[in-house]
């Protein structure tokens, strides 16, 4: 665009800039207020303009005209003076007081640079530049015409046989430039500005005029066959190297084809590990983004010689660096990239590995693409190299007795390693594997996280991996590469075991899939752990399998006679022996009720607490009549082994088992299960100790709360059914309980859940609700301590004397009151003897399972109603309760209706309050304690419709929860005598409600059997 270079003022006068000689500086561009005579002619009366002054001649400039101003204002006399000014030198005396080498090095060169500048800028406005000369000469009108584009240069080389000449051609649009014997002038030399014929030609910005400068003079240059050596060592190799040249008389051999791409793994000036991007032109190689373009070496066996060439590709090195980037990689400085988003851990060595393994696992991903752009890859880091490209792995599998053989085979390249040879590397976390030929490979980051748990439990034999049955959850959780899983597996839908006839019961549903999981785990050779919810049924289901496994099948021996491993005797062959020790404690016959000679299968042992005995032993009797049944327990238990091959199933206790270890430890059994077997939870007690050496061919425990404390709870009962299955317990601690409870790891803890989650079953109250009725009684018989059973035999008797004297001497009438306050303090003992004597200092069995049950129905959030008549027995549950920091309600007479609203309210509405303590007289009718799922009925109540009462507290219209009731009995006292009595007698409970004198219905005889 035409700028507007002129603004006429009153005297005419107009803006030029004139190329002007200085005297001392050399060439410059310098503005002027000029006028014009009639002819059109400058005048002499020319004004030389600064930026102060122009305003003085001008009202208004143009942007571009401001910008020119700016330019040459670089080097006015003033700015020069400011610049480059030694000492205080007043401006009149600057130029005097510069010398010529200043002059040379620093002010004429910042003013060249300039004036190419501003010649560059006149060029893109339009601006007309006219010839001025030295300072007194006028301002030439014609202007010098200035090229827009920049000339070219071409080196001319001749070798001819003693001597080289050289010329320089000068090109404008391919159109060559004479100036041998013109009147060139080089305005500047570096940047170059030529003024050849009164036009202006401006070169690249590194081209230097002194080049030009011999050429002006001669057509050519000589150099003789002495110098020869060095001008083509020196002056010709980095002038074909920069510039076009044409060469005769010797050879410049140019590279051909495509780069040789370089991928190197090194560590970077600041010490991370990065990945290098090099290209290889023959035997030169070149870093991504240097600058060089062009390279030329000066090969020669003088007088023989040639230049080897090459010019650098930079399309296709540009093409490969956005390549890498579109890959991920992040470019640093230089031919640098690193992967990016590296976590860095806090160690320096850790990071440095970290790197190192980042860059190898980003070639190893991209082997085949990298190849196909011909990458060559250089993996060797602080002399060590790694394998990158293909792995892969392959499996084999076979099936044994109690494990499985599983054979592995790594190929690293043409490695073909077993991969029973990772084994140590995975399990320690270290991913270089050291490959034959000495090189590294990197096990792949996915093969560590997916393996390890298999291997961690994985003996290593040979090349094989033996993996016990009981972690064949490992294996189904690896990809099968190539990996053929046998038969053991679990059952499919289809696939069911037939309920044994023997069983005189209907199981729900969820009973019939917990018999069915228990099915299978028996025969495979697994143990397992039923933790349904308390009131399940846990209890049926295992004497579902134990009839199953000695009743069903007879005498086709599913498990072909062959123990576990821990096992040395099977009495397969032993003869059964005179009968001795203990009978079925539900049988009065005894030589009817033990199993015939015939019988040839072991027993099966059941292991719990004593309080459960007699509850074990009823359902047994009610569901399983036909199973015999003895028991191991008390001082008169026998010490003959063959005593236990008189029954199918014997019941004994964990004390027992502790003080008769060396005699059950010889006998094998078939089955042996632990009912609470939580109580085996420290594996440092004697009782944990005994159980692990018992023999048997399966294994089972049951337990509604199988972690009370900590998850080595969990591990103590899972070294019993599947020894070895969780490692020691060392092992278990460091792997999976101090990474859950400590640091909430919730890896480790899905780790742990899929290990274990095939052995343990367990069903919520609210997951099978819809298969519950609902209201589900039962009766929980509690045995007595050995200190309460001798407390409550002294005081029976003394009651007992005292009474019988009395009926005797005043008769039944008159000695009622008595009976029942007799009565009263037996059925108190019966709870704790602590409620009548308050230097009892021992414990109470029912008070131990009432307390063991309600803690585990508070560790699953239920709620709970504990009704008793005697406010000192829940007295004594309150005081627990408050030192162990329980939130709980108590309601008796002595609380006031405005009180009951809010106890009721509290309990209904607060989720942390779980436990509602109830004195049948205060809480038997008029309340709605629907929030409560379980009520527990301390002691029985000779009217069973009180008790009823008592229930429907929980069981009413608005409970949405199916209700458990359990009903806590002391074995052998007065409570168990008043159930059998109201069985006997069914108008029992009417007669004591109707009659003001409930016991004068009663004959002497019975009342005895009371007491």
């Amino acid at each position: 665009m035409q700028d507007q270079t002129q603004k006429e003022v009153s005297d005419t006068r107009e803006l030029v800039f004139a190329l002007t000689l200085h005297p001392v500086l050399g060439w410059l561009i310098e503005p002027f207020a000029v006028s014009r005579n009639a002819k059109g002619l400058f005048e002499y009366d020319f004004k030389k303009l600064a930026r102060n002054t122009v305003w003085d001649y001008f009202d208004t400039l143009s942007p571009s005209l401001e910008a020119l101003f700016a330019l040459t204002d670089r080097y006015s006399d003033e700015n020069l003076h400011k610049r480059f000014a030694r000492g205080k030198v007043r401006l009149r005396d600057f130029f005097e007081s510069i010398d010529d080498d200043l002059i040379k090095k620093h002010i004429r060169p910042f003013i060249e640079r300039s004036l190419y500048e501003v010649v560059l800028a006149m060029t893109l406005h339009n601006i007309k530049l006219y010839l001025k000369g030295e300072s007194r000469e006028r301002i030439q009108e014609k202007p010098i015409r200035i090229h827009p584009r920049l000339a070219e240069t071409c080196f001319h080389f001749e070798k001819l046989e003693h001597k080289t000449h050289y010329h320089l051609e000068v090109l404008y649009d391919g159109r060559p430039l004479s100036l041998y014997k013109s009147n060139a002038l080089l305005i500047t030399h570096k940047p170059c500005v030529l003024m050849l014929n009164h036009e202006v030609y401006c070169f690249e910005r590194e081209w230097e005029g002194q080049k030009l400068k011999p050429f002006i003079n001669k057509e050519y240059l000589e150099t003789p066959a002495s110098s020869e050596k060095e001008f083509y060592e020196k002056f010709v190799q980095k002038s074909i190297a920069r510039h076009p040249f044409i060469a005769k008389g010797f050879e410049v051999r140019s590279f051909e084809g495509n780069p040789q791409p370089v991928l190197r793994i090194e560590q970077h000036w600041q010490g991370d590990v990065v990945l290098g991007l090099y290209f290889g032109y023959g035997k030169q190689r070149f870093a991504a983004g240097d600058p060089l373009s062009t390279q030329v070496k000066f090969v020669h066996k003088w007088p023989e010689f040639h230049f080897q060439m090459i010019s650098r590709q930079k399309d296709f090195e540009n093409a490969l660096v956005s390549f890498l980037k579109d890959q991920g990689l992040k470019r640093l400085d230089g031919p640098f990239f690193r992967i990016p988003d590296e976590e860095k851990p806090l160690m320096a060595d850790e990071a440095f590995k970290q790197q190192l393994h980042a860059c190898v696992d980003w070639i190893s991903a991209r082997s085949d693409l990298l190849g196909q752009k011909n990458f060559l890859l250089e993996k060797e880091l602080a002399n060590r190299s790694f394998y990158t490209g293909f792995s892969d792995l392959a499996f084999e599998t076979t099936e044994k007795n109690d494990w499985f053989d599983l054979y592995g085979k790594v190929w690293f390249g043409e490695f073909e390693i077993p991969f029973s040879s990772l084994r140590d590397n995975i399990l320690s976390g270290d991913r270089e594997f050291v490959l034959p030929n000495g090189s590294i490979a990197l096990i792949p980051e996915e093969w560590m996280t997916m393996y390890h748990d298999l291997l961690m439990f994985a003996k290593p034999k040979g090349d094989v991996l033996e993996i016990r049955k009981h972690h064949f959850a490992l294996m189904k959780s690896i990809p099968q590469q190539g990996l053929q899983l046998p038969e053991f597996q679990p059952m499919r839908d289809d696939e069911t075991f037939d309920l044994p006839e023997a069983l005189h019961a209907d199981l729900r549903p969820y009973q019939q899939a917990g018999y069915q999981w228990m099915m299978f785990l028996r025969q495979n050779g697994l143990g397992g752990c039923l933790a349904d919810d308390m009131g399940l049924g846990k209890t049926l289901q295992a004497l579902a399998l134990l009839c199953r496994v000695h009743l069903h099948e007879n005498h086709n021996d599913p498990d072909g006679g062959v123990l576990r491993e821990d096992s040395s005797v099977f009495l397969k062959d032993q003869k059964t022996s005179a009968i001795q020790g203990q009978l079925s404690m539900f049988d009065d016959d005894a030589p009817e009720n033990v199993v015939p000679d015939s019988h040839i299968h072991p027993c099966s042992l059941v292991i719990m607490p004593l309080s459960l005995i007699h509850n074990w032993s009823e359902e047994a009797r009610r569901f399983a009549p036909s199973l015999k049944v003895g028991q191991h327990t008390g001082v008169n238990r026998s010490s003959d082994i063959s005593f236990f091959n008189r029954y199918h199933v014997v019941l004994t206790t964990y004390g027992t088992v502790r003080n008769d270890i060396d005699l059950l430890s010889s006998y094998p059994f078939r089955y042996v299960i632990l009912d609470e077997s939580q109580i085996i939870k420290n594996a440092s007690s004697k009782v944990f100790t005994a159980i692990k050496r018992l023999q048997c061919m399966h294994r089972l425990v049951l337990s509604g709360t199988p972690v009370e404390n900590s998850l080595t709870d969990l591990w103590s009962q899972f070294s019993f059914i599947n020894p070895g299955m969780l490692g020691s317990l060392n092992f278990f601690r460091n792997e999976f309980v101090n990474p859950i409870e400590r640091k909430q790891d919730e890896i480790a803890g899905k780790k742990l859940q899929n290990l274990i989650q095939p052995f343990i079953l367990r069903r919520t109250k609210e997951q099978v609700a819809p298969e519950l009725p609902e209201l589900t009684e039962k009766i929980h018989y509690c045995e007595m301590t050995p200190e309460q059973q001798s407390y409550y035999e002294a005081r029976k008797s003394e009651v007992r004397n005292a009474l019988l004297h009395g009926l005797e001497t005043h008769g039944t009438d008159k000695s009622r009151f008595l009976v029942l306050s007799a009565l009263t303090k037996l059925r108190l003992i019966a709870n704790h003897p602590a409620i009548v004597d308050s230097e009892f200092d021992s414990e109470s069995g029912k008070y131990n399972e009432i307390i063991r049950n309600v803690e585990k129905l508070l560790s699953e959030n239920h709620k709970v109603l504990i009704f008793s008549q005697f406010v000192k027995h829940l007295n004594l549950f309150g005081e627990y309760f408050r030192q162990r920091g329980y939130e709980y309600s108590m309601l008796t007479g002595k609380v006031q209706e405005k009180e009951r609203k809010k106890l009721i309210e509290r309990f209904q509405t607060q989720p942390d309050n779980r436990l509602f303590l109830i004195s049948l007289k205060a809480g038997g009718v008029g309340l709605n304690l629907t929030g409560a799922d379980y009520v527990f009925l301390l002691d029985p109540w000779w009217n069973p419709a009180v008790e009823n009462q008592a229930i429907n507290r929980a069981h009413r219209i608005g409970q949405d929860k199916h209700v458990f009731v359990y009903k806590f009995i002391t074995r052998n006292t007065v409570e168990e005598k008043i159930l059998k009595l109201q069985e006997r007698k069914s108008h029992l409970a009417g007669m004591f409600i109707n009659e003001n004198n409930p016991l004068k219905s009663l004959s002497l005889e019975e009342l005895q059997e009371l007491i």
